[in-house]
């Protein structure tokens, strides 16, 4: 009897997993997890050392992603990816740890107060209080609802401020702040108003008859519009 041999050759390809969320020691205010896989396969997350096995979705058989919306506030977990890919080839992640809260920093803003009128176009100091059990992220000015300027350097229970140059005209502001976890609180709008300073003319002419002469200026000066729209004129 002859035999007839055949010669097959195998092509591996370890897949590679790499992690897009949750970053490692870090706060989150819901589950929410991401991996992708450098070939086609199925991924799924075990938190706790395989206490619980989740499934992930994916469109495309190479990024995955999941949300929990079970996990417990002030909470610490770990999660683990397992990947296979299409030739059964298994591979995991690293032990990736992260910490859950759902509470809302409380902002309130303190200065300038409600209604608010100043003459001239000014850097205002913009100042609010945080109370929060995490520390922030950052904190933004919105005035007439567009962020104008940020800051990441926030303390809790304590007065903050950001300093923003103000045009003319009437503005609505308020302070935005996300904390660590991405929870977010905003103050309540306030109001701003930015009056031009007006200049005014004054002037006089005299005559004078039989050789006389006389002189005609005009003297103008700057006038701040003060609150009671009364306007107050100084003479040069």
């Amino acid at each position: 009897f002859a035999f007839a041999t055949n010669n097959y050759s195998f092509s591996y390809t370890p897949n590679f997993i790499t992690v897009i969320s949750p970053a490692n020691n870090s706060w989150l205010n819901a589950g929410r997890f991401n991996v992708t896989l450098n070939q086609d396969g199925i991924c799924n997350y075990s938190l706790n050392s395989g206490q619980k096995n989740y499934s992930m979705s994916t469109q495309d058989n190479q990024s995955f992603s999941a949300i929990n919306l079970s996990l417990i506030q002030d909470s610490q977990y770990n999660v683990i990816y397992y990947c296979t890919n299409y030739s059964g080839s298994l591979n995991n992640s690293n032990i990736i740890s992260f910490k859950i809260d759902f509470t809302e920093p409380n902002v309130t803003s303190i200065n300038p107060v409600d209604d608010y009128s100043i003459n001239g176009e000014t850097i205002i100091n913009f100042t609010y209080e945080i109370i929060d059990n995490l520390n922030m992220s950052a904190c933004d000015l919105i005035l007439n609802n567009v962020i104008v300027n940020s800051t990441s350097n926030n303390n809790l229970n304590a007065t903050n401020s950001i300093l923003h140059s103000v045009n003319i005209g009437n503005h609505i502001w308020s302070i935005s702040c996300r904390d660590l976890a991405g929870n977010v609180d905003s103050s309540l709008n306030k109001t701003l108003t930015i009056n031009p300073i007006v200049s005014v003319s004054s002037g006089g002419s005299s005559s004078g008859g039989g050789g006389g002469g006389g002189s005609s200026g005009s003297i103008v000066s700057n006038v701040i519009v003060p609150e009671n729209n009364v306007f107050e004129e100084k003479e040069l």
